[in-house]
Parts: C-alpha cells; sequence; structure tokens
C-alpha cells in the first residue's frame, strides 16, 4: 500500500477527532455558561422573593403587636413599605373569624370546642365548649372595631361556672343559664369553668343580628421587583386549659 496515502489517511482522522474535541469542548463551556446564568438568575429572584418575605412578615408582626398592644383591629387592613427599602410594598388584610369546621357530633365526648353544624357560629348554630372536669374555657371579646352580637347565653347541665371581666366590672354566675349583655360595651374576656366531676357540654349561644368571632385571619402579601409572597397567620381568641 502506498505509504503516502496511509499517512494522509491518518493525518484525517486525527483532524476530525480534533474538531470533534473542539466540539464537544465548546458544547460543554455553552452548557456550563446556561447553568452558570440560570443559577445566578435564580440566586437573585431568591434574594427578592426574601425581601417580599420580609415585608410580609413585617407587616404581620405590626398588625399582632397593634392588637395586642391596642386590643382593636380598626384600621389594620391597610398597605405599606418598608422603611429601609421603601420599593417592598405590602398589602394587609385583617378579618374575624366566626366559623369553626368541627361539628359536635364528630366531636362526641372528647373535649373541645365545636359548633351543631360546621360552618358559622350564629344563634341558629351555637358554639359549644365540651369541658373535662377541672378544664376552662376562655374567650377574649375585648376588642375594638369588631362586630359582636348584642348578648351571649352560656347554658349547661352540672356544676359549672361563668366569670367574665369587662368595662362594667366583674360578672360570676354558678346559674345556668346566665347571660352576658351589651358585649360592645362590655368588651367581655370572659372564662367558663367546669367545677363538677365528669365533662359538661356548655352551650354559647350569641343573639341574633351578628356572628361570633372566635379569632382573627390576618393575610399579608409582600412585593419587591416582581417577587412576590403571601403570608397568612390565625390569631385566635380562645383557649382551654
Amino acid at each position: 500500500m502506498n505509504k503516502d496515502f496511509i499517512k494522509n489517511n491518518q493525518s484525517g482522522i486525527t483532524i476530525f477527532i480534533s474538531v470533534l474535541v473542539l466540539a464537544s469542548v465548546i458544547i460543554l463551556a455553552l452548557a456550563i455558561s446556561d447553568l452558570v446564568l440560570r443559577t445566578s438568575r435564580s440566586s437573585k429572584k431568591i434574594g427578592l422573593s426574601e425581601v417580599a418575605y420580609y415585608a410580609a412578615e413585617s407587616s404581620i408582626e405590626k398588625a399582632l403587636y397593634q392588637i395586642e398592644k391596642n386590643r382593636t383591629i380598626s384600621g389594620l387592613s391597610s398597605s405599606g413599605n418598608l422603611s429601609e427599602i421603601t420599593a417592598a410594598t405590602w398589602d394587609r388584610t385583617v378579618s374575624l373569624i366566626t366559623s369553626y369546621a368541627t361539628d359536635c357530633d364528630t366531636l362526641g365526648s372528647n373535649e373541645g370546642i365545636c359548633v351543631e353544624t360546621a360552618g358559622t357560629i350564629n344563634s341558629s348554630n351555637t358554639l359549644h365548649a365540651k369541658l373535662d372536669a377541672g378544664s376552662s374555657f376562655q374567650l377574649d371579646l375585648d376588642f375594638t372595631g369588631m362586630a359582636l352580637p348584642n348578648n351571649l347565653q352560656v347554658s349547661w347541665s352540672g356544676s359549672g361556672k361563668v366569670v367574665a371581666y369587662g368595662s362594667g366590672g366583674q360578672l360570676t354566675d354558678n346559674n345556668s343559664p346566665t347571660n352576658l349583655n351589651d358585649l360592645d360595651a362590655n368588651l367581655y374576656v370572659f372564662r367558663i369553668d367546669n367545677e363538677d366531676t365528669s365533662l359538661i357540654d356548655f352551650e354559647i349561644a350569641p343573639s341574633s343580628g351578628a356572628d361570633l368571632p372566635i379569632g382573627f385571619n390576618l393575610t399579608a402579601t409582600g412585593d419587591y421587583q416582581d417577587q412576590q409572597r403571601v403570608i397568612e397567620t390565625i390569631r385566635n381568641n380562645w383557649q382551654i386549659y
């Protein structure tokens, strides 16, 4: 075989392999470059998203502070921005929780709160606090700016007690039913005590005209440079202890 032919053929193969290697290196470089760019964009978005989250979180914390300090929800549904990053804005809504998802048939003889039918708490769908012996239920209604029924009636069978603290003074009653009147004016915090030796079902019936609130729902949306984060927080106004 012609030696010049073999030499030229080998040279051609070498050039072909070199081209393949060079193409592979270029493709790999482009892939790495694209990955770096994507990661950079993603990292930037994460940073911007965190600022949006901070704006929403700051809004919620301010609202909770005002609720605890001033005992009001008036004016808390609003919008604003971060003082240190004015371009980071937030919108906040505060709404009353006037419904409950657990019905009394489902709760059975267990301790807890329930409603006759899962849904809104009102005069035709009353709230129940089922308390074990020695347990207490407390509901805070001492906040201004929320719609309240005019009156509440607490009924039970057994040895129980209602203790209410309001702007009109203290009320203590061991008799069923116990009535709490003029809720808007008296702004009651009231407690129900089970002084019996077994579970008691206390019925808490609001008068017609307004639903009974048992907490607040706070929702804040933070925005910063096209990034948006939403935080939702529930502040319950009741507890069993």
